[in-house]
């Protein structure tokens, strides 16, 4: 059976996540469709990053199996003939045997999309999460490195984060500015459920002058969710790229 590596993106703010749920419109449930019509038979599909209700993606990967060689072209236009206009398939490659999107993955990049207009453009408003009020910027890019390196993040991850082990590497985090927008951007070899939310929301906590910045390095030792910042809205958040 031929594995093959897809690249998509999709406009999350419709589906309920990543992962196939009961009773829910999902990327997966969308994708697993679209290739059980192209391919004549159930398909399972594995991304690198179960993304959660209203996130977005510019490079998720994922990869299947089929039971019959078709050309990566040929997919790539069969599935976006099957699927709505707000997911696409970018590019199909026929992948090594033991590839496998989610644990092959080396590291994985997030941006997270501000927009600091006084007033909030409508052509954003699905990507974007408007955020007029006054920010200390060096508090922010300060406080944004302390999350780089090797660290327990189980004090930003949600209630319902059922990984084994809450210890990542990070080895990006910082903010930029991009076209009138405030953009955060963060790299590392994993991410628990709501972790750059979390995270996000701290920052921007820190940035409006409600706690120090010394209050990342106390999270990450205490681990206590109940301390750090909300949850910021999910469709500020994208994956954009996925490295192997």
């Amino acid at each position: 059976m031929p594995n093959y590596r897809l690249s998509l993106a999709y406009d999350g703010t419709a589906y309920s996540g990543w992962q196939i749920q009961p009773g829910t419109d999902t990327i997966q449930r969308r994708l697993e469709s679209a290739l059980a019509r192209l391919a004549k038979t159930h398909v399972r599909i594995v991304a690198a990053g179960r993304t959660d209700a209203g996130v977005h993606a510019l490079g998720q990967v994922a990869h299947f199996r089929l039971d019959r060689s078709i050309p990566c072209e040929g997919i790539v236009k069969g599935l976006n003939s099957q699927l709505p206009p707000d997911i696409r398939a970018l590019e199909v490659s026929v992948a090594e045997d033991g590839f496998h999107a989610r644990f092959s993955a080396r590291w994985k990049t997030y941006r997270y999309h501000l927009d600091r207009s006084a007033v909030p453009l409508p052509f954003r408003s699905r990507f974007t999460v408007h955020y007029p009020y006054p920010l200390d910027r060096a508090a922010l890019e300060d406080a944004a490195p302390l999350f780089v390196g090797e660290h327990d993040f189980g004090g930003f991850r949600a209630a319902s984060c059922s990984a084994r082990t809450t210890v990542r590497r990070l080895t990006a985090s910082s903010f930029a500015d991009q076209g009138g927008e405030l953009v955060y951007e963060v790299t590392g070899n994993g991410f628990l459920r709501h972790m750059v939310r979390n995270m996000v929301g701290t920052l921007l906590e820190i940035g409006r002058g409600r706690r120090p910045h010394s209050s990342i390095e106390e999270l990450l030792v205490s681990h206590d969710r109940t301390a750090a910042g909300p949850t910021a809205p999910a469709k500020g958040l994208h994956l954009v790229r996925v490295d192997y």
